[in-house]
């Protein structure tokens, strides 16, 4: 739901617990703050045990900010409803949680105060940090589902490094060699990627985010994008065109180029006949946009070239043919994590998803 910092919306966010909300907000708008007031209210208005709460963030400095701001909210409560025990003539608060949990959940201070305690005194349990901690503790709590080896260990990168570059120095000296098995798969490949490019897009391959890797597992979707752009690149060749001096500028001409080639591209992705190579590649289109263009239009154009550009089949027959290249290696130097127990970021968060999904 969009937030625009009003009260209502606020209320909304903070009260609403029931449900799943996003929320949308610039630095030092209040996000952490709302966040701190759903959870105090599912503890204390729900009655959901502390130890059920998962508040999850990217780094240990914002989780330990969520939890000292969790513990601050919930023992300002147990110390505002002992003052009212001990001074009952005085009936107002100026506790804002407990302002909501008189209005919205019309709760009496016996109900609110032992769930305040409770929830204090069991919040070491209360599973908030950083994802990937999270990710750690229930594969260190289920590690036989989770196919994790007895030597498992989370590896900051360097013992991974060291590995993936023994294997992949091996690797080019054999593929590099006088007796290079695949030389004239490499000489398609070299001029266009680096040896550097080559060994980071492995690496990528090898780190975790991709178990196994099928270049036409999505073809479909892709070639349906690629139509519908086509189509779109084709319309705006002749949106902006002066009806009294209709020839196409370069801006139209590149327009034209990508619809067609676009076209191809989804030929490609679904294994169809290629049509003739469209006519030469446009020159890039310049930052400004032509005469009678809009800007957002223009902008639209300049992205609709370079997607065509990016999806040549030329450029996806070069993307596989260095999949080919190194696929293997990748995953013998997978192995070789598996083997030693090596865990990466990415690892605990993969595994974690696939132990969840599965079991």
């Amino acid at each position: 739901m969009p937030y625009n910092d009003a009260a209502e919306d606020r209320t909304r966010v903070q009260t609403h617990v029931g449900v799943n909300m996003v929320v949308e907000a610039g630095a030092g708008t209040g996000k952490t703050t709302l966040l701190i007031t759903r959870i105090c209210l599912a503890v204390l208005a729900q009655g959901t045990p502390v130890e059920k709460i998962v508040a999850l963030t990217f780094t240990e400095k914002a989780a330990a900010e969520i939890k000292n701001r969790l513990v601050t909210a919930l023992h300002q409560v147990v110390r505002e409803l002992k003052r009212k025990k001990e001074e009952p003539e005085r009936n107002t608060s100026a506790n804002e949680l407990l302002k909501l949990l008189y209005e919205k959940f019309q709760l009496q201070d016996t109900v609110i105060l032992p769930r305040a305690q409770a929830a204090l005194a069991r919040l070491d349990r209360a599973s908030v940090g950083t994802i990937h901690s999270f990710c750690a503790d229930i594969l260190k709590t289920f590690p036989l589902e989770a196919g994790l080896s007895p030597n498992s260990e989370i590896d900051s990168g360097h013992k991974a490094a060291r590995l993936f570059n023994l294997r992949w120095n091996t690797f080019l000296d054999r593929e590099l060699g006088v007796q290079a098995p695949r030389a004239e798969l490499w000489k398609k490949v070299l001029p266009e990627i680096s040896l550097q490019e080559l060994k980071e897009f492995t690496q990528e391959l090898c780190s975790g985010k991709i178990e196994q890797y099928d270049y036409f597992s999505h073809s479909d979707m892709l070639a349906g994008i690629c139509e519908e752009k086509s189509r779109e690149a084709l319309a705006l060749s002749t949106a902006f065109l002066d009806p009294k001096k209709p020839k196409p500028r370069s801006v139209e001409k590149s327009l034209i180029w990508a619809a067609g080639s676009l076209q191809r591209s989804a030929a490609f992705l679904r294994r169809q006949p290629l049509d003739a190579a469209c006519e030469e590649e446009p020159s890039p289109l310049s930052s400004a946009a032509p005469k009678g263009w809009e800007e957002d239009a223009f902008e639209t154009a300049r992205s609709l070239v370079q997607f065509a550009l990016k999806m040549r089949p030329e450029k996806q027959q070069l993307f596989r043919a260095a999949l080919e290249l190194v696929q293997e290696v990748a995953a013998q130097i997978r192995a070789d994590y598996t083997r030693e127990g090596i865990l990466s970021f990415d690892d605990l968060i993969i595994k974690t998803r696939d132990l969840l999904q599965h079991n």
